[in-house]
């Protein structure tokens, strides 16, 4: 992993400081993917000569009491369980007096947000206790929200993992794939919040190719592991709490006014969602606007979210969301989303905005916009009717020729041959010459191009014709009169 130096400076730090009998206590606070496991696990293989106690929250399990006195067998066989905290203390400093006999201890907590309270209280007091104890408590958890709150008060410093930056997530993506392009692992950054497992994942899940197209299209999706997560855990949520979190997803990963969330999805009672949400790590809240805005915690989140709703329900959140929100290119990607088949008076709207937005130089927006129109037209025949949405259902063609250099040099020098061809007159077919009739005089170039005196390579124009003096024009009587080229061509031009 690509740790910043500040991280591993505070892990060398707390181990330094409980080797020399100072009780220290390092929490990592990170959400899921993060890599706080792996971090424990480094932390894990620098405690030579430590006596190592280890134990996982289990989210089954989170509702059973004391859960560390069975994990290190702090509790006696056929010992009753502690009706009080202060009996489980002493349980357990009864365990870490014996293994500091052989050196310092090193109790490790992974996935503490699932451990039951009881426990978590039952150490902190522990912690509290431990004067001149060679004592390091290693713990790694979610967002706690309002769960632990002696745990919260005791804990100085907590290493807050917020995901890989730039370098390292480059570093990261180029050892995973070397031929993945180097904007992608910025895209894949973004998308995960910096999570090093969530980018390895979607690395194993799809090609590079694949998630290059869907990240230019703003549409990466989640990692397998993660939506089925996610799925389980929406389902265990309050009502009200998984219809905000699905109108959030619906949304998109963007903020959003929280009474139009809520309106969207049909909470009755969204504050009690929102304290929900916060508790679970699943949203973020900003209060510093007039009206208090939220969305999902990061982009990956809000795609797995995305992915678990049904699809009838998907298509009802996306039309309360098209007819509550006020701008035009959204209300109209949403009745998109919410339509069941093709729908003419949409694909004409779609038409329009792109019209508009093109008018604005937002080409690429346009386009997006076109392939919409497209796609939600009754026909085939339809579809290509019109050369614009011709174009947009047929983008590849012209990305291919675009791509072509000799494609491109040929529109470059199209203007100049059009400026050489005004210079040199309009194509016009001269006349017959009559028999006798002299050259005419003008330059060399114009008078190559003269057909010879012959009934064969004479043009025939339908009218008495004299030579003319350029081949651009016929004089007769004093007047000019043009020859389009309907009236013939000589074999010298192109045709």
């Amino acid at each position: 992993m690509f740790w910043p130096a500040a991280t591993l400076d505070a892990v060398d730090a707390a181990i330094h400081d409980a080797r020399h009998g100072v009780r220290a206590v390092l929490a990592v606070e990170g959400a899921a993917g993060f890599g706080k496991s792996t971090l424990l696990q480094a932390a894990v293989e620098k405690l030579d000569g430590f006596q190592v106690l280890r134990a996982f929250g289990e989210q089954d399990a989170r509702d059973d009491r004391f859960q560390l006195l069975y994990e290190w067998d702090a509790l006696p066989v056929g010992a009753a369980v502690p009706q009080h905290t202060l009996q489980a203390v002493r349980l357990l400093a009864q365990v870490v007096d014996r293994l500091e006999q052989t050196g310092p201890v090193a109790l490790v907590l992974d996935d503490v947000q699932w451990i039951d309270p009881e426990s978590v209280d039952a150490l902190t007091a522990l912690v509290r206790r431990a004067a001149g104890v060679r004592l390091l408590v290693l713990a790694a958890y979610r967002p706690l929200g309002s769960r632990h709150l002696a745990w919260r008060q005791l804990v100085g410093r907590v290493l807050r993992l917020d995901g890989l930056d730039g370098p390292a997530a480059a570093a990261f993506v180029a050892a995973l794939d070397p031929a993945a392009p180097a904007a992608l692992a910025e895209q894949l950054r973004i998308h995960t919040g910096g999570s090093p497992l969530h980018m390895r994942a979607l690395l194993q899940e799809h090609p590079t190719h694949e998630l290059t197209v869907m990240a230019a299209r703003g549409a990466l999706p989640a990692p397998a592991d993660l939506a089925a997560t996610v799925h389980a855990r929406v389902a265990a949520l309050a009502p009200d709490a998984a219809q905000l979190l699905r109108a959030l997803a619906v949304l998109g990963d963007a903020w959003a006014d929280l009474p139009t969330a809520a309106a969207v999805g049909g909470v009755r009672d969204g504050e009690a969602a929102v304290a929900v949400l916060r508790d679970e790590g699943l949203r973020r809240l900003d209060r510093t606007a007039v009206v208090p805005r939220i969305r999902i915690a990061h982009a990956v989140i809000c795609a797995a979210v995305y992915e678990v709703i049904p699809t009838s329900a998907r298509r009802r959140l996306h039309g309360a969301a098209a007819a509550r929100l006020a701008e035009p290119g959204a209300r109209l990607r949403h009745r998109f989303a919410a339509t069941l088949g093709p729908d003419e008076g949409l694909a004409a709207d779609l038409e329009h905005h792109a019209d508009r937005l093109h008018g604005e130089a937002s080409f690429r927006e346009a386009a997006r916009f076109r392939l919409l129109a497209a796609s939600a037209t009754a026909a085939d025949a339809q579809r290509l009717r019109h050369p614009r949405r011709r174009r947009a259902v047929q983008p590849h063609r012209h990305r291919r020729a675009d791509q072509d250099p000799a494609v491109r040099d040929r529109r470059r020098r199209r203007p100049v041959l059009r400026r050489s061809a005004r210079r040199a007159g309009p194509r016009w077919c001269p006349a017959a010459p009559t028999p006798g009739s002299p050259r005419p005089r003008g330059p060399a170039s114009t008078a190559s191009h003269w057909p010879a005196s012959s009934p064969s390579s004479a043009c025939s124009t339908g009218s008495t014709t004299r030579s003319p003096t350029r081949p651009s024009d016929v004089r007769s009587g004093g007047r000019v009169n043009p020859i389009p080229l309907a009236a013939g061509r000589v074999s010298g031009w192109r045709s």
